[in-house]
């Protein structure tokens, strides 16, 4: 009996568990939808979404795979996919989550086959997000205990999150955007299986400005030689093992001592720079790679960090990662955010958005309609001369001149209004020459006349993101029909209105672009190779100190002087501008040049972590969801302020209640920080030196050339208007030897400079904005002026000091500064040469150094030095403007 009771019971329980089994097997879509690759999701961010279908049918289909974000459900990510009977495939898309409120993640819903009439499933998930930058990723063995330790010691040494995204050899982004979200990529594997699609994106994404950091003794050197190609110049020699050592290096070392001993891979690296050794081998190496850097580390990832013990009280002690200092400086390097596009998406856009317009009457027309008026007026009055009735030409002009005039108008009339479906696109590349890849960052403006719906298509790649504003919740959706191609369906296109989208690309270079320059008698000639650009205009030399205009001959060569050099804010040579190159110098100076902005009204406790400041009662919710989500940023406040957050245009309004006062703010997300800046100080025009500037480091041509063709394009058939600007970092070739050069001052940088036992180092100057500042006290400035390594040595033949300030009432004085090195590195031995002395100097002023007397130093600065009086009982300000060297010489033998 209780046999049976058994068997029956069984039965029963089979009966309602076999079918849930098998109804678990019929699931189309059995995991729903997680993250793949980076693991996480992040707000305005690209993302890869992965789903796996299930095909339990005896017939083989074709299905489209959506992907949406609960917050947007309006917006979905497509991708088709032919999935076998009876057979089970993964697929992924790339997804951009928006309008994130939540802390933690984010719902998402996976539908399959969303055209048909019936759905044939439906799930959900969630996906972790990810608001700090900068964030880490890795690609390790199994198990690989020591290096996961480094890398989050790394991140810990540089108060960051302990977070990182451990991707696995098939989660691997395979297109450019899934790595949108990473800043930097720790790899100790030995060897990941990478197909080629995942190389080209990792490569891509490096070029662009990743930042990756190889544990070299773990790798295969075959990894790095596919990823790197001619810049993997390492050749590992053989492999030791260390028990006690000293990892050196100039600003950082460390003296190791292990009982298990750690391993070391011995380098021979050309072309790499060294940072730190062991024994006089390399124990780490940097090199640039594009606008991305690579960190190599020989020695195995025990020896850069150790392990402490964080002590608080009433708590028990925590075991943490600390890392050693040599590890500390590497992460400088690593830990940093993913370098940000040259303008804001906004900026371009609008920019594209100026290119559409009503078109002014072509030149032609006027020529023929005004050159016939001419001809007609000058044959009436041959007329009317040889007719003795020239009484006549005074209404006959007239009435001719009316006829033209009723001409123009007609004509204008007709053009006027004919704006056509045009597709405007802005784009800012900026050149790799070494690695043959150019990073594109752009913008479209789409200008519609009628109200339709796109679809909007891309045939060669460009993840572009269209402001969704104008969508109304209309249904939206981004169908990915392979890596580089897509549609976006159901786009709305509002008539009269410009519909604004951005885009970020990389595109591989077929042909050979560079620039290079060598300095001559007359100032530096250079050359271009031009690669696949058709046309340069408006080009111009940008260096840390200066602006240079070029103008290129039909060989591509050119020349500049130092008359070519332009005045700051000038971006465009010549006498006049027309209103494109108006335009174009306007998008110039909004890249390199960033307006003084004040402090906020409004300041937040230093002692209060930022997320419990951010849920302060005095924000509103929706204020608080876009300050949470890192895209605008933080509103600094005190704890007594009662404040009123509205939207006003494109910014926040901000009311102090309690004080009535009313401002706007610019509110950004910048190097991993909240920040809010009054613009309302800053509205209108600016004054004098209202701007500092942020050139390049290295010497960089700008020149307005041929837009790469992503594809983009509308079925109606629209107009294209496509620009381009291109950044061409220039090689400076050596001098040879005996060459007479003329250096302008724009190639001619200076800093700040303390000499032993002698005033100087002054604080006034602030490089990084190329700026000094206002004074009232009295000062005694040392500089040091460095000439380009590729003049060296230079016979110096004569140097011109101009100053440009404003010191009323003050005595001044200029000198040049002999500094012979102390023996021994004791204090130097300093001869000063007096040069010039003036007393309230207001404007220019020049000061030539004699020849006789003037030399530069073992590495090519020549140091000068400035003294500025007591104001004679008045309490005026004091100002330097600028400050620049010309040098004329002789490259020694």
């Amino acid at each position: 009996m209780p046999r049976n009771r058994i068997l029956l019971l069984l039965g029963v329980i089979g009966a309602c568990v076999l079918p849930a089994l098998a109804a678990q097997e019929m699931r189309w879509l059995p995991g729903g939808v997680a993250t793949s690759g980076l693991q996480f999701a992040r707000e305005d961010t690209w993302t890869i979404g992965r789903s796996e279908i299930i095909n339990p049918t005896d017939e083989s289909g074709e299905f489209l795979l959506a992907i949406s974000f609960l917050p947007t459900p309006y917006v979905q990510y497509t991708w088709k996919v032919w999935v076998p009977a009876q057979s089970r495939r993964e697929v992924y898309v790339p997804i951009r989550a928006q309008e994130i409120s939540e802390e933690r993640g984010v719902d998402v819903e996976v539908m399959l086959d969303p055209d048909a009439k019936t759905v044939k499933a439906r799930e959900k998930g969630l996906m972790r997000l990810e608001k700090g930058r900068p964030a880490m990723g890795m690609l390790r063995d199994r198990n690989d205990d020591p290096a996961a330790i480094a890398a989050t010691a790394m991140r810990l040494g540089a108060r960051q999150p302990r977070r990182i995204a451990y991707l696995r050899d098939r989660s691997v982004p395979p297109i450019f955007v899934g790595w949108e979200g990473l800043d930097s990529l720790v790899i100790s594997h030995d060897a990941p299986n990478l197909d080629p699609a995942q190389m080209d994106a990792l490569r891509d994404w490096l070029v662009s400005g990743g930042r990756l950091w190889v544990i070299a003794e773990q790798v295969d050197p075959a990894l790095l030689a596919r990823l790197l190609g001619d810049d993997w110049t390492c050749e590992i020699m053989d492999h030791v093992e260390l028990n006690r050592f000293t990892i050196a290096g100039a600003n950082a070392s460390a003296e190791l001592d292990f009982e298990v001993p750690v391993d070391m891979a011995r380098v021979y690296a050309p072309g790499w720079e060294v940072i730190h050794e062991v024994r006089g081998w390399p124990a780490s190496l940097v090199k640039r790679f594009g606008l991305g850097w690579v960190v190599v580390t020989t020695v195995g990832p025990r020896a850069w960090y150790e392990i402490g013990w964080e002590k608080k009280p009433d708590k028990p002690d925590k075991r943490v990662e600390v890392p050693r200092e040599p590890l500390r400086e590497l992460g400088r390097i690593i830990t940093r955010n993913y370098d940000k596009p040259p303008l804001p998406a906004g900026e371009l856009a609008a920019f594209a958005a100026g290119q559409i317009g009503h078109k002014t009457l072509d030149r032609a027309w006027v020529g023929w309609i005004l050159g016939t008026y001419v001809v007609l007026f000058a044959v009436s009055g041959l007329f009317l001369t040889r007719a003795r009735r020239l009484e006549h030409s005074a209404w006959l002009g007239s009435g001719l001149a009316v006829v033209a005039s009723l001409a123009l108008v007609g004509v204008g009339v007709a053009h006027q209004g004919k704006v056509p479906l045009t597709i405007a696109e802005a784009q800012v590349a900026r050149i790799v020459p070494h690695q043959h890849h150019a990073i594109v960052n752009g913008a479209l403006a789409i200008y519609s006349p009628t109200e339709d719906k796109g679809p909007l298509k891309a045939e060669a790649g460009g993840g572009v993101w269209p402001n969704l504003s104008l969508q109304k919740g209309e249904q939206l959706r981004l169908r990915w029909d392979d890596v580089d191609k897509w549609v976006w369906d159901g786009l709305r296109l509002p008539s009269g209105a410009v519909l604004s989208a951005r885009f970020r690309h990389t595109v591989g270079l077929e042909e050979q672009v560079s620039a290079s320059i060598r300095f001559g008698p007359d100032g530096v000639e250079g050359r271009l190779v031009p690669g696949p650009f058709k046309k340069f205009e408006d080009s111009v030399l940008l260096t840390p100190r200066g602006q240079f205009a070029v103008s290129l001959k039909s060989d591509r060569t050119f020349r500049i002087g130092t008359g070519d050099e332009l005045g700051r804010g000038s971006y465009v040579g010549g006498t006049t501008m027309s209103n494109e190159q108006i335009r174009r110098q306007a998008l110039l100076r909004k890249m390199f040049e960033a307006r003084i902005r004040r402090a906020p009204i409004f300041e937040l406790e230093s002692d209060e972590p930022q997320h419990e400041a951010l849920a302060k009662p005095e924000l509103t919710d929706s204020i608080r969801r876009s300050f949470a989500s890192a895209r605008t940023g933080k509103v600094k406040l005190t704890r007594r302020a009662r404040i009123s957050i509205l939207m006003h245009g494109a910014k926040w309004r901000i009311v102090d209640e309690q004080k009535g006062r009313e401002r706007l703010f610019d509110i950004l997300y910048e190097d991993g920080a909240l920040n809010v800046y009054d613009v309302t100080q800053t509205a209108g025009p600016q004054h004098a030196g209202a701007a500092s500037y942020h050139h390049p480091s290295v010497a960089t041509l700008y020149a307005w050339t041929d837009a790469f063709p992503l594809g983009f394009t509308l079925p109606q058939d629209p107009v294209i208007d496509s620009t381009n600007v291109i950044a061409l970092p220039v090689d400076i070739e050596p001098t040879p030897p005996g060459t007479r050069v003329t250096i302008p001052s724009g190639f001619i940088e200076f800093d700040p400079w303390r000499i032993a036992g002698k005033a100087g180092g002054s604080t006034l100057y602030k490089k990084d904005r190329d700026e000094w500042v206002e004074s009232s006290n009295r000062s005694e400035i040392v500089l040091r002026f460095q000439l380009p390594p590729s003049t060296l040595p230079l016979e110096i033949e004569s140097a011109r000091w101009t100053i440009v300030m404003d010191a009323p009432g003050r005595d001044v004085e200029a000198e040049y500064l002999d500094v012979t090195p102390g023996v021994d590195g004791g204090d130097p031995e300093i001869r000063t040469v007096p040069l010039d002395d003036a007393r309230s100097k207001i404007g220019v002023w020049q000061i030539d150094l004699p020849a006789s007397t003037v030399r530069h130093d073992a590495d090519g600065g020549i140091v000068v030095g400035l003294k500025v009086g007591d104001a004679g009982g008045a309490a005026g300000q004091w100002k330097i403007e600028r400050m620049q060297m010309t040098v004329t010489g002789r490259v020694a033998e």
